[in-house]
């Protein structure tokens, strides 16, 4: 709240509005936020049992591998990442890039996956498409999204 106000008088200022000739705010302490101050990050054991729970077996567990690793991988946040679409998908040699649109800051970035996780997406891109050729979905899936069913677990 402190920002807004003084961002005013530094306006009023600039602009040499009513008479301000300088900005009270400067004088108040402010205190540092640091919003991820107490986050911890996931550790090698929690991570490994989180895959170990799912069976390959089920086309869910094989869509929530790739995207957990797609996730790991690439550090963005889990609505972009859930946001993609085929469009950002490019498939050279077996290695996938990725192209993130809309990233923090209204910035955008390619990132080219490691072969464990390009060989984990193309398993799901494979078994999403059931016709086994990457422009299948295209037809099918008029929304052209990587992950279905991801509205369920909160990050869609």
């Amino acid at each position: 709240r402190y920002a807004v106000l003084s961002s005013f008088y530094a306006d009023a200022m600039k602009h040499e509005r009513a008479g301000i000739t300088y900005n009270p705010i400067e004088h108040l302490d402010r205190a540092k936020v640091e919003p991820f101050a107490g986050v911890q990050a996931l550790d090698f054991d929690q991570i490994a049992a989180a895959f170990e729970k799912l069976d390959m077996s089920r086309p869910e567990d094989v869509r929530d591998s790739a995207l957990l690793m797609v996730l790991l991988e690439t550090g963005h946040r889990a609505t972009v990442v859930a946001g993609l679409q085929w469009r950002h998908v490019k498939i050279r040699r077996n290695v996938v890039t990725l192209y993130f649109e809309r990233c923090k800051g209204n910035k955008s970035t390619y990132v080219e996956l490691s072969k464990e996780s390009s060989a984990a997406l193309l398993r799901w891109l494979h078994l999403h498409t059931m016709a086994g050729t990457w422009r299948g979905c295209l037809v099918s899936c008029p929304c052209g999204c990587l992950w279905p069913g991801t509205r369920a677990m909160g990050i869609n």
